[in-house]
Order: C-alpha cells, then sequence, then structure tokens
C-alpha cells in the first residue's frame, strides 16, 4: 500500500482539531506527582507478581524513597520497568535498593544522569545480569526463566549460550 502524493491528499479538517481539543488530558511526569509514583507502585508490583508467579509483598523504605524521589524521565513505563525487575531480582519478600536498577543512579552516570559508554555493551550487560537472576529465581529450571523472561525457550537458550551462563 502506497501513500497519496502530497497533492492528493485532502486537507486536515479544522472543525476535528477543535473537536479533539474539547477532551484534554493532564498528564504531567511521574516526578511531579510523587503520590502516583507510590499508586503505580504498588500496582506494577502486584501485577509483576503475578505474571512471574513470585511472593513479593512490597518494598523497604529506603527503596520506596529511592523510586519516589527518582526524576523519571522515561515516565510510568520506566518505573514499571524498574519495579519489573525488582520483582524478579528480590531475593525475599520486599524489593531492597539493591534489586533497583535505575539508568540515572548508576555511578558512572553523566552530567545529564544518563550512563557513560557504548548502549550496546549496557544492554548487553543488563541482559545478562537478568538472566542469570532469572535463572537463580527458577532454580536453574530454563523452561521456567524463559517464562519468567517473557522470551522463548530457544531465544533464551542461545542468549545462556552467548552470555556464557552454561555450567
Amino acid at each position: 500500500m502506497t501513500c497519496a502524493p502530497a497533492s492528493r491528499r485532502a486537507p486536515f479538517r479544522e472543525d476535528l482539531l477543535y473537536r479533539l481539543g474539547e477532551f484534554v488530558i493532564d498528564s504531567r511526569r511521574c516526578a511531579e506527582r510523587p503520590e502516583d509514583v507510590l499508586f503505580f507502585m504498588d500496582l506494577f508490583l502486584e501485577e509483576a507478581c503475578g505474571e512471574m508467579d513470585r511472593h513479593v509483598h512490597g518494598y523497604s523504605a529506603a527503596a520506596a524513597e529511592l523510586l519516589v524521589g527518582h526524576p523519571w524521565p522515561g515516565n510510568v513505563r520506566e518505573l514499571k520497568n524498574a519495579v519489573r525487575r525488582a520483582v524478579l531480582m528480590a531475593p525475599g519478600e520486599l524489593v531492597e535498593t539493591t534489586q533497583i536498577d535505575l539508568l540515572a543512579r548508576g555511578t558512572d552516570a553523566g552530567a545529564e544522569g544518563c550512563p557513560s559508554g557504548p548502549l550496546k555493551e549496557a544492554v548487553r550487560a543488563l541482559e545478562k545480569k537478568m538472566i542469570r537472576r532469572a535463572l537463580e529465581a527458577a532454580a536453574g529450571n530454563k523452561t521456567r526463566a524463559a517464562e519468567l523472561l517473557k522470551v522463548s525457550y530457544p531465544t533464551l537458550l542461545s542468549k545462556v549460550k552467548e552470555h556464557g551462563l552454561e555450567p
């Protein structure tokens, strides 16, 4: 299917713009609404525990403070991902600060709060860490680890081999 040339496209209906303007949704950033961060932390914790069959019941005070105080440049999606990783990595019933992996938290963060170094290396390191933790959480059961990571079994086997995580 191809797009029509600009000369044959219908003009934008101006009345549609005014109709859409009737419904304005205020979507402030997470950093501007810490009370919502608390709500979403609990919601995402419950969702992740259900999906991963984990029994994490909450956050330590320090972990909650860290999550509420983070600027969340990726907004609610970044928060959801951070909570999911923390649930996967939590060894007990509480998420501690050591399980929280935030982009702007690293010791190698630059002036903008982003990690320095090549993105490919950072992604690879995080992938290896998550696979190792999933295998630990699944007691070495690769089928269960693949389910926790939401990847296919063959993909997990390939990644385990690629990262040298085979026993």
